[in-house]
C-alpha cells in the first residue's frame, strides 16, 4: 500500500487542539456518515456502506411491477433507477486527507473550497508513520479489530458494481483524497481514543488560510 507523506484534517478548532495536543481522535459511526446526507449535502454519502450497485437506464427497457400477483397490479417503464444493496457495518470511521509523494522537486497541492465545510481549523500532520504507529498502539491496547488504507473511488454511474467495502467510495468524494480508518464496534456508538499529544509532529493553520501547500525536495 502507497504511504502519505502528509495528513491533514479538518474541523472545528476545538476539536483539532484536542487532537494536536492529547491526540484525541473522534471516530463517528458508519450510520452517523450516511445521514450527513440529508443534513449537510456534499459531506454526506448515502451510499457509504453499499456492497453492490446496479444502474438501470432507459436503454434496458426495465418494467417495476408493484404488488405483483395482485388485481391491481402496477407496471412503470423504468427510464432511470438504482438498485442498492447495503453491508450493515458496525464500527467507526476517522477520516484524513493525504498526499502523496508524485517525486517531482516541487510539488504544489491546492484544496477545493468544499473542504473547509468540515471545519474552521486544519491540522497538518508531517509524520504519517508515526501517528498511525501510535494510533495502532491505542488500538491494539484496547483490543479493537481495525483496518486502515486508502479508500478506493469507484464510479456510481456503471451498470455493476460488485464486491464494495468499507473502504469503497463515489466519485463524487474523490476532492477527498481520503485515507481511512475503520473500526470495528458492535455498540454502533461514537468512539474516542486517545494517542498522546502530537504537538512535534503536526502543525495547526485556519481553513480559510490552507487554499494551497507546495513540497520542496531538498537536494543532499
Amino acid at each position: 500500500m502507497k504511504t502519505p507523506i502528509l495528513f491533514v484534517k479538518f474541523g472545528q478548532k476545538e476539536h483539532i487542539e484536542g487532537l494536536q495536543n492529547k491526540g484525541l481522535l473522534y471516530l463517528n459511526t458508519v450510520d452517523f456518515f450516511k445521514k450527513l446526507e440529508s443534513e449537510q449535502g456534499a459531506r454526506g454519502d448515502f451510499l457509504e456502506g453499499a456492497s453492490e450497485i446496479k444502474n438501470i437506464y432507459e436503454q434496458d427497457e426495465s418494467i417495476l411491477t408493484i404488488n405483483p400477483g395482485g388485481k391491481d397490479e402496477i407496471h412503470l417503464n423504468l427510464t432511470k433507477a438504482q438498485i442498492r444493496q447495503f453491508f450493515n457495518y458496525k464500527g467507526n470511521i476517522f477520516s484524513l486527507f493525504s498526499i502523496f509523494n508524485n517525486k517531482k522537486e516541487t510539488q504544489e497541492i491546492e484544496f477545493e473550497k468544499s473542504m473547509k465545510s468540515f471545519g474552521d481549523t486544519a491540522l497538518i500532520i508531517t509524520n504519517v508513520s508515526e501517528f498511525l504507529k501510535r494510533v495502532k498502539l491505542e488500538l491494539d491496547r484496547q483490543k479493537y479489530k481495525f483496518d486502515w488504507r486508502l479508500v478506493d473511488y469507484y464510479n456510481e454511474n456503471e451498470r455493476n458494481l460488485k464486491e464494495l467495502n468499507i473502504f469503497s467510495k463515489a466519485s463524487t468524494f474523490q476532492n477527498q483524497n481520503e485515507f481511512r480508518i475503520y473500526v470495528e464496534n458492535v455498540n454502533n456508538k461514537p468512539l474516542k481514543i486517545e494517542i498522546g499529544s502530537i504537538k512535534e509532529i503536526s502543525y495547526i493553520v485556519e481553513s480559510e488560510k490552507l487554499t494551497k501547500l507546495k513540497i520542496e525536495r531538498i537536494k543532499t
